[in-house]
């Protein structure tokens, strides 16, 4: 057995719509989501999109055959929802149906391995059980945002950008740096791409490099423009190809997707694995990706009318029609983020490292960091006698979307905590992971 999804087809070519979700369990830990997937469907006809919590990821490469798809997930409850459509597009007339048309999405073989858990080479023959190794699958031959295998370089570039004539260039400028303990870091800022072995660009059209847009420094690089009369799919990818003797740590990038559906769009994938879409912005996000240790390759693939639709909407006056990637480094497993923040609202920008705390240590005399410019105070705040009276306070990590490190001086402050039982638990300095407070169970 599998899940069909049902037929919408009816003779008014209404838009039709059905949704089959997956909830997970609230006490499931980090990890990844496998399912296989035959996605039969064909634009303008029908098309299956998918959503995490909500919030739109984009389709499945189309295939006549199973193909199996991974979805990352944080720790939590989350619902996956697949969402079958009947004439997506609402057109008034459909084309000629094509022979080999399969019209409908079947699902299979749905599991969830916890993060660290790797697959086993080969799995127990039970009935309806396949017999082959289920580890990851490469992109299939198919898949629209990767038409072909993305080139490891063996120490050349295959390609290479001119370099831009900036006209608001000054003529010296301050680079950026490495950040501490980066074991890599790439930001453009050479003037040449690609120049190392590292990088290669691949496609429709070649990324480049760009002085329109900078996380920091004059440069990033920039998709290719690929849109054509023919409204004819094009895409383009670039490939970040990591050393054979770099060790498990996080990937962090600095990323404007300025995409908009169904004109242009945004997808990546590592060692060939489709991992989604990023979410849009106008502004520069940072964005990691965790890696295990050696060898692997991040392909960044932007693709023109990815749906492959015969008209297109007006643009909004808005659209950016583009990415720009910037401030690209790898901190090993272990290593701290970088000593200075974004200077967010509320968010101070000193060291995230905090000193050790010493005995001789003179008593706080103050509410320990300003929020919104104001001292924060407490009738609750403990009187921590070997507390140092200067230190620094712990910060948002970069793409964060919450953030909690009680160096407000109060607990329970805001309506995402509460405490109930016997005993409350409470702020304590007797031990902290960074900064000066922590939150302790009661005795």
């Amino acid at each position: 057995y599998s899940i069909k999804s049902p037929d919408l087809s009816n003779e008014e070519l209404l838009f039709k719509s059905s949704n089959v979700t997956l909830t997970t369990g609230v006490d499931w830990p980090a990890g990844t989501l496998y399912f296989s997937i035959l996605d039969g469907v064909e634009i303008p006809f029908d098309d299956l999109v998918y959503y995490v919590d909500g919030q739109f990821r984009g389709p499945f490469p189309t295939s006549a055959a199973f193909e199996t798809q991974i979805v990352q997930l944080p720790p939590g409850q989350h619902t996956i929802t697949f969402s079958y459509m009947f004439n997506p597009l609402n057109v008034p007339l459909l084309p000629p149906e094509s022979p080999n048309r399969i019209g409908a999405v079947f699902i299979d073989d749905v599991y969830f391995l916890p993060s660290g858990v790797s697959l086993p080479p080969t799995m127990p023959n039970l009935p309806g059980i396949p017999t082959e190794p289920t580890t990851s699958p490469a992109l299939s031959a198919t898949s629209p945002a990767l038409s072909a295998s993305p080139t490891l370089v063996q120490g050349e570039p295959t390609s290479s950008s001119a370099l831009p004539t900036p006209a608001s260039v000054p003529s010296t400028f301050a680079p950026t740096s490495t950040p501490p303990g980066a074991l890599y870091y790439k930001g453009f800022e050479k003037g040449m791409f690609p120049e190392d072995p590292e990088w290669s660009t691949e496609g429709d059209g070649l990324w480049a490099l760009s002085t329109e847009q900078a996380k920091s420094g004059v440069y990033s690089i920039k998709s290719p423009d690929l849109s054509n009369e023919e409204l004819l799919f094009k895409s383009s990818n670039v490939t970040l190809t990591t050393g054979v003797d770099w060790p498990a740590g996080t990937l962090y990038f600095s990323i404007l997707d300025g995409v908009e559906i169904p004109f242009d769009d945004l997808v990546y994938y590592v060692d060939g694995q489709f991992r989604g879409p990023f979410p849009t912005s106008a502004a520069f996000e940072t964005q990691i990706v965790q890696l295990p240790p050696g060898q692997h390759t991040i392909t960044f693939s932007y693709m023109f009318n990815p749906l492959n639709v015969p008209l297109l909407p007006p643009e909004s006056p808005n659209r950016i029609g583009a990415v720009f990637i910037d401030d690209v480094y790898f901190l090993p497993s272990g290593v701290s983020l970088p000593p200075t923040m974004p200077n967010l609202p509320g968010i101070p920008t000193e060291p995230t490292t905090s000193p050790a705390l010493s005995a001789t240590s003179p008593a706080l005399s103050a509410s320990p960091t300003l929020v919104q410019g104001e001292p924060t105070s407490s009738s609750a705040l403990p009187t921590p006698a070997s507390v140092p009276s200067t230190f620094a306070p712990t910060s948002t990590p970069p793409g964060a979307l919450y953030y909690k490190g009680f160096e407000k001086g109060m607990f329970p402050e805001d309506p995402e905590w509460s405490t109930e039982g016997d005993g409350l638990w409470a702020l304590s300095t007797e031990q902290a992971k960074s900064g000066v407070y922590s939150i302790k169970s009661p005795d």
